[in-house]
């Protein structure tokens, strides 16, 4: 059997992210393979990652307001103009039907899960906490409302690559065991991790594999294979 050579720094941070799993009772298979490596990634520039995070800001803010006293469309358009331009075509037509399903607005009211990862990627959270519960939102939500859209791109700065790698190492082993858990098939090389949830840790997933261009795939057609 052919014996596959990564580079250095992949081995290490599987090691170094299955032993953080370890501290939360997590062990997940050897066989599962690294992540991309700091030399092959080409992550996406900062400003167009502030620009994504605006535009989930955007569409989670509609989509919650729809679960209560609806927020207008026309008032998001006022308020976060760089924001709308940078939507998807999915996000677009979301925000264009005055009456969508409430399976597309659970979808998006997830996005603050994402979001909040872009947000950590910026440097303006300080925590990627283990994903056993949703995020902040009123937290997220006004640190985001209260920046300058075009000051938040101009300054816009990611986190250093290593640290981001890792972050997607080790949610890419969640997810994983959240899909075991979910097809009702754990094995032997798994253990923990009932505590984590499914939603956050997808979302997560899904924004760090559009960050590292995971197979060039634009945000709506991001895949999360485990």
């Amino acid at each position: 059997m052919a014996v596959i050579s990564f580079p250095s720094d992949v081995r290490e941070r599987q090691a170094r992210c299955e032993e953080e799993l370890g501290q939360f009772g997590i062990r997940t298979p050897a066989t599962l393979p690294p992540v991309v490596s700091e030399i092959d990634v080409v992550l996406r520039s900062a400003p167009e990652v502030a620009r994504r995070a605006m535009a989930l800001l955007v569409v989670a803010l509609r989509a919650e307001s729809l679960m209560c006293p609806e927020l207008a469309v026309a008032d998001l358009r006022e308020k976060r103009p760089l924001a709308l331009r940078a939507l998807t075509p999915k996000e677009q037509a979301f925000l264009n039907d005055v009456a969508p399903d409430q399976q597309q607005i659970t979808n998006f009211v997830w996005r603050y899960e994402a979001l909040w990862l872009l947000a950590w990627a910026l440097g303006l959270v300080e925590v990627l906490c283990y994903p056993s519960e949703t995020c902040d939102v009123d937290t997220l939500s006004k640190t985001f409302l209260e920046l300058d859209e075009e000051a938040l791109l101009k300054d816009a700065k990611l986190l250093p690559t290593e640290t981001l790698l890792d972050a997607l190492d080790l949610h890419f082993r969640l997810h994983w065991l959240v899909r075991q858990r979910q097809d009702g098939k754990p094995s032997d090389g798994e253990t923990g991790g009932s505590d984590l949830d499914p939603g956050v840790v997808l979302e997560r997933h899904h924004a760090l594999n559009w960050l590292v261009q995971y197979e060039g795939a634009e945000w709506d057609d991001v895949q999360t294979p485990t």
